[in-house]
């Protein structure tokens, strides 16, 4: 089953109904329907680096039922679909399921980690087709051109602190050890991801080669400049590399309205309890100003805690 599944099918007997189904085959749309609800303008969500989109089940939960809610999962999820390896051609692609569901304007885009590229890419498409985007958020994600700035030693060392304060007792002993492997032993963002898998459930080899996609497809995107408005969800706890800088790189791109959301988390608890609620909060209140959000003249930064 896909795990795209459990959007529709959310317990074991439902799941089990679906496998009796001699008829019944696997839906590999890369268009995935994440709340069917609601009359107004619907919300596309991208996929992060590892393709799927279950990572939006619980903003989903808090951003109620009178607004659809969609995702777009890697194409190649299935392991049989040709892998994509280009942001650009991703975005065409997932536009034109878009459209199958949402032909006319305003799109409504949001995008976590990767798919905070991919979102800003079929934001640029979109308005190259001549279609209105009234809402684009990046839910922690840093543009591809900018240049990381190390801190001093001792900046380094209060930044590391501040870190380990707004973590559990049980996750300070992780980070510490990330950062000694990160630091020390040259272990990636590639490999800090493939070490969320449990031990007795690695990753496939088709996962594998799709996360690869993934990052291949991000190091090669250039990130052109965007002259409509941006939100960016930025996580407190940074990388010291970005720790430094407070838009992500976003501001030498967007001409318009940049507006910063500093949120309390980590890269990888932003989606996830307690931080989500707060952070679909943030998106609620976006979506209803809307309407008069638009700024003219002035300065295009705006920050907020």
């Amino acid at each position: 089953l896909p795990l795209a599944t459990l959007f529709q099918k959310q317990t074991i007997a439902e799941l089990a109904d679906v496998l009796r189904q001699k008829e019944w085959s696997a839906p590999w749309s890369s268009l995935v329907t994440i709340q069917p609800h609601g009359s107004k303008p619907p919300l596309f969500c991208f996929h992060p680096v590892g393709g799927n989109v279950l990572e939006y089940y619980p903003l989903a939960e808090y951003l109620g039922r009178d607004r659809p809610i969609y995702g777009l999962q890697s194409q190649g999820l299935d392991g049989k679909q040709q892998l994509v390896t280009s942001i650009p051609e991703m975005a065409s692609n997932y536009i034109q399921e878009m459209l199958t569901i949402q032909p006319q304007e305003p799109y409504l885009l949001i995008g976590y980690s990767f798919g905070g590229l991919l979102v800003y890419e079929v934001a640029q498409q979109l308005q190259a087709l001549g279609k209105r985007v009234d809402f684009l958020a990046v839910l922690d994600c840093n543009t591809p051109q900018i240049e990381a700035v190390r801190p001093s030693f001792t900046k380094s060392i209060q930044i590391h602190l501040s870190n380990l304060l707004q973590l559990a007792n049980q996750d300070k002993i992780k980070y510490i050890k990330d950062r000694i492997d990160y630091r020390f032993n040259n272990v990636d963002y590639r490999e800090f991801l493939l070490r969320s898998f449990p031990k007795n459930a690695p990753p496939s080899s088709e996962l594998l080669q799709l996360i690869d996609a993934n990052f291949l497809a991000s190091g090669s995107y250039v990130a052109r400049p965007y002259p409509g408005n941006l939100t960016l969800f930025r996580c407190q706890m940074q990388t010291l590399d970005y720790y430094l800088s407070p838009d992500l790189g976003w501001g030498d791109l967007v001409s318009g309205n940049l507006e910063i959301c500093n949120v309390a988390s980590s890269h990888y608890t932003i989606l996830r309890e307690p931080v989500v609620r707060l952070v679909a909060e943030k998106i609620m209140s976006c979506l209803e100003k809307i309407p008069t959000s638009i700024v003219k003249g002035g300065s295009n930064l705006h920050s907020y805690e």
